[in-house]
Parts: structure tokens; sequence; C-alpha cells
């Protein structure tokens, strides 16, 4: 996001190839957000398992809702398995940042503009109504996940009174947010985060020299770096943990060997893998991608969705095998998507 590259001193034009920027001024504009729902979900016959925001054309003259600004993207369902092209949207002409599903999918919760200008989060339910907003103010909320029972939506905060992002957690009842992360981490800017499937830790990525790796116990307690990034060979984000909670899949950009690529905001990436319980993977480890057009992993009943370019034209959702095998396209459509935080 250009308001995160800001905040890192990232130059704009090597932010955007990273994967930070979520507005781009005029054309393309948007990163997608990618959430998946648990297999218990799709077994109460729910439609959709997959959310994602991406760019949209305006052509419906969709207006967004009533306290969101206007702007060119939307909300999107579609699911594991269904045609790639078919995908449905629920909102649209709003300045959407992020998205997740509930764990029973019935809720999404997502992250989009107020026409204060400052990002706010909401929930509402999958069929598109309902929409409540629960945070307020001009701290911005990104990256919303809910936890393993549905009773909480986590996410990074960007605080002013410390001058970076932390974790934070609010009850999908409406009580107040609580922050995560505790004041040893204060130095640590936080971003992304990931629960494991117990809910008893978070995975996500930390700013304290290079973008890396962490862990951290839901109370904010016991964190451990998981990865040793460096600005020039090992850049580490985009975390999710492997349904049965034993690894981290991750995605890294290597800035001294960047492919002749610009269609793809992952141009560089590429995805690994490292031990939940704290084995270093080093920038020589084998990756689980090697096309560098592959970013932001998201796990889906076992299998690992990303961002990727099947055509190497254009940004689409792709599903593989656990091993990186066995790839097939999701989404079909020649708007730039993502899957953003």
């Amino acid at each position: 996001m250009l308001k995160t590259a800001l905040r890192l001193g990232i130059p704009i034009s090597l932010a955007v190839c990273a994967g930070l920027v979520c507005g781009c001024g005029g054309g393309i504009s948007h990163q997608g957000s990618i959430a998946s729902k648990s297999p218990a979900a799709k077994q109460q016959q729910q439609t959709y398992d997959i959310a994602f925001v991406r760019q949209s054309d305006g052509s419906n003259g969709a207006t967004p809702p009533i306290g969101m600004a206007s702007g060119n993207s939307g909300l999107f369902l579609t699911s594991d398995g269904a045609a790639p092209g078919s995908e449905s949207n629920i909102l649209d002409g709003g300045d959407f940042w992020g998205v997740d599903i509930s764990p029973d999918g019935s809720t999404l919760a997502f992250t989009a503009r107020d026409t204060s200008g400052n990002i706010q989060l909401y929930l509402m339910n999958i069929g598109g109504g309902n929409i409540v907003q629960v945070t307020t103010g001009q701290e911005w909320p990104e990256a919303p996940r809910f936890s393993s029972d549905g009773s909480l939506v986590l996410y990074d905060r960007w605080d002013y009174n410390i001058g970076n992002a932390q974790l934070f957690e609010v009850p999908v009842s409406g009580s107040p947010e609580v922050e995560i992360t505790s004041s040893d981490l204060a130095a640590l800017y936080t971003y992304g985060p990931s629960l494991t499937p117990d809910g008893s830790r978070i995975v996500f990525t930390g700013f304290a020299d290079a973008p890396s790796i962490y862990i951290v116990n839901v109370d904010g307690t016991q964190l451990t770096q998981l990865t040793n990034g460096d600005w020039a060979t090992a850049m580490d984000s985009f975390p999710t943990v492997s349904p049965d909670g034993s690894y981290v899949v991750f995605a890294r950009i290597n800035w001294s060997n960047m492919p002749p690529c610009d269609f793809t905001y992952t141009c560089g990436w590429n995805l690994y893998q490292v031990g939940i319980t704290g084995e270093l993977v080093g920038p020589a480890a084998s990756p689980l991608t090697s096309d560098n057009v592959s970013g932001e992993p998201r796990f889906l009943d076992g299998d690992i969705l990303f961002l990727g370019s099947p055509d190497s034209a254009s940004s689409q959702i792709v599903k593989m095998n656990p091993d990186g095998t066995g790839r097939t396209q999701i989404t079909d459509t020649p708007y730039f998507q993502v899957f953003t935080y």
C-alpha cells in the first residue's frame, strides 16, 4: 500500500513491485484481496469459498454503500471448482482494500475507505447485506483475519502514537478493539496477520530491519523470528499457516535477480516455506515456485491459492498442491488483481 511504503521509506517504484501499494492513481489502482473459508463451512453448502478485491471497470454504474468513498474496485466471490470468469460481484464502485471470510462461511470482514478519506473495518453477511462499520477514526486497519472460532477479527493498524503498525483484535459482537502486540514490539512494524489453526499464535510480517516472518502468541508474548529477511536478496512477506499448523508459506522477492516483467506487481516474487518452530529458511532454500510471478499465498482445503500469471501477461488467482505441483487457474479477467491485505 502506498501509505505503507511511505512509512517504511521505500521508493514508490519499488513498493509497487513489492506489493506494498494499493492505490496507484489512474488506470490500474487496486490490489485484490483473497480469502478462503474452512472445509467445515463448505460442507454447510455455502456457495462461495473465495473472496477477493479487484479493480472493476465501472460499467455497471454501481455506487458504494452510504458512508464509503467512491472508487474503482469491488468485492468479488467465487468457488474452488467454478469456471474461471464466473465470479460474483457483491459490492462495487468503492475503494476496497482487503477481505476475509468467517470460518462458518457466513460473514465477510473487509476494509474500505470512508467518505472522510480514512480506511475502516466493516462486517457484512456473505449475501451482501447488513453492513456494520467496526472501526472509526484516522487509524488505518488493514489485513482483516477472523479467529478460528469466528468470534474475533484480527488486523494490523497504523498507530500514530508509536509511529508504526501493530496487531489488534476486535470482537464481532462489537466490543472495543484490543491491542495484541505488547510494548516489547513497539519498534517492530507489524503487517498481515495469519492465525495458527488452534488460534493460539499469530504469524505476521515484521519490519524491525528488513521484512521478515515472525510468530507471536495471541497475548503478544514469545515473539520468534522465523526468517532472516534482507532488502537485497530475501524480502519476506505475506505469510499463511498450513492447515496442520506445522509450517508457514510466504512470498519472497530477490531484488538482485529481478526478471524482465512489469505486468504484475508480484514480478520477482516466489513462494517459500518455513517450519512453525523457527527453523530459518535462507536465500538459497528451494522455493515452492520459481517462475518469479507468484505471490500472496492462502490455504484452501489443504491446497495453496496464490497470485500468479498463467499467461505471463495478467495477474490471476491460481491454485496448486502444497508441493507446488498441479496448478489450476481460478479467475480469468483482464483487470489487475492481487491478494492484498
